[in-house]
């Protein structure tokens, strides 16, 4: 009976690995949502830098000195790669004259003097119903982008990275919905970027640009929790290059 179920289990874990995988390349592909027409009248921005939701806890959260100790190492990480995303993002938006982005401290000193964070920028403060992503406060939006005198405002919400272990997994091409196209393949261990969704959103309470995007990058050697911080640094580096590009996008011809 063990090695029925050994057998079964070696068929099964592939499968749920790989649907893991293929949801994943799903999310980083999500395809950016663009109004053109308002789009082309926005020129100055202010940034909010997204954020990461907080794990809910009631008061006695259960946690050992020890456990409380590695979830604020974890927290401390977090916030850096936070940093990380709002350094490589601007930059990246600086490449370009298209937009002229607010220094961040006229956008945070707003944000405090309403006792307010980047939160309280989505309906719920950020935090979705299940799977589901909150949607921006176009009320609260308003308020600052008129505050710090904005056409509009880029905010955004993080759910946290991951480290892939090597393994199988099943590999399809998405271009073929046959199910016989689908295979079994190597995966190499790798991390996954912070996964972003991001909006810009006018003072009149338009959503002109909305995308959602992740990255990958290989799992450095030797394998350690400080090599893991790296890789985690540079996905993160990686995937802010790819909002702003989208959002540096030209229009189509014609638009």
């Amino acid at each position: 009976m063990a090695k029925r179920t050994d057998w079964l289990w070696a068929i099964v874990c592939p499968m749920f690995i790989g649907l893991f995988t293929i949801a994943i390349n799903g999310w980083a592909s999500a395809d950016a949502k663009y109004d053109w027409g308002r789009l082309s009248g926005v020129q100055k921005v202010g940034y909010v830098n997204p954020f990461f939701v907080p794990n809910v806890r009631g008061e006695d959260s259960g946690l050992s000195g020890a456990e409380e100790l590695k979830q604020r190492e974890h927290e401390t990480i977090l916030r850096n790669l936070r940093i990380t995303l709002q350094k490589s993002f601007i930059e990246r938006m600086q490449t370009q004259a298209r937009f002229v982005i607010v220094p961040q401290i006229v956008v945070e000193r707003e944000l405090h003097k309403l006792h307010w964070t980047a939160a309280d920028l989505f309906e719920n403060k950020g935090i979705g119903k299940g799977n589901a992503w909150p949607e921006p406060d176009k009320a609260h939006i308003a308020i600052i982008a008129n505050r710090i005198g904005v056409d509009a405002l880029i905010i955004g919400r993080l759910r946290e990275p991951a480290s892939i272990g090597e393994g199988p997994r099943l590999h399809h091409e998405v271009w073929n919905a046959n199910p016989l196209n689908i295979s079994v393949k190597r995966m190499r261990a790798h991390v996954i970027s912070p996964r972003v969704q991001a909006y810009m959103v006018t003072k009149e309470g338009w959503v002109v640009w909305k995308d959602e995007q992740m990255a990958d990058h290989p799992r450095s050697s030797p394998r350690t929790s400080r090599t893991l911080i790296v890789d985690w640094t540079e996905v993160t580096s990686q995937v802010a290059c790819q909002i702003a590009d989208s959002l540096l996008r030209m229009p189509p011809p014609g638009r």
